[in-house]
């Protein structure tokens, strides 16, 4: 699947006005926009949102993005990620994971693949997965 335009429009431009773009360009199925900023993301387990955690973006394109994060995936992992669209409602994708490449100690590069837009109960799914984060952090620090 890929965004639409206007989706893809909505979305470079929320991210780059709060990161800090480039404008280098590949030889790619879809031309890639360098772009760093902070995204949501939470890894789907049985179909549900799981862990929710915050990534940075590298590039975003009409097919994909890449990711910078601390969370080793396997190929294949689905995602879903929460797209910034300025005033609009955010962009919830469900994305498949096609590399995970070592770019430092602790520090994995990520390339996923969006799948499909994700249904209206993913972004309460990613709310609840991500209370369940902070309950699971709080209880280990608090005992």
């Amino acid at each position: 699947m890929q965004l639409t335009a206007q989706q893809f429009a909505d979305v470079l431009m929320s991210l780059r006005s709060s990161g800090s773009p480039t404008s280098d360009t590949e030889q790619r199925r879809f031309t890639r926009m360098n772009v760093q900023a902070k995204v949501a993301v939470a890894s789907i387990v049985d179909g549900k949102a799981a862990r929710c955690y915050t990534v940075l973006t590298q590039d975003v394109s009409f097919g994909g993005i890449n990711l910078m994060q601390s969370v080793e995936l396997e190929h294949g992992s689905r995602l879903l990620v929460r797209l910034p669209r300025g005033e609009k409602p955010p962009l919830m994708m469900v994305a498949v994971v096609a590399r995970c490449k070592t770019l430092a100690d602790g520090l994995f590069g990520i390339g996923a693949k969006f799948v499909v837009e994700a249904d209206v109960n993913a972004a309460q799914q990613m709310v609840q997965a991500a209370e369940r984060e902070r309950q699971r952090i709080s209880n280990s620090t608090l005992k």
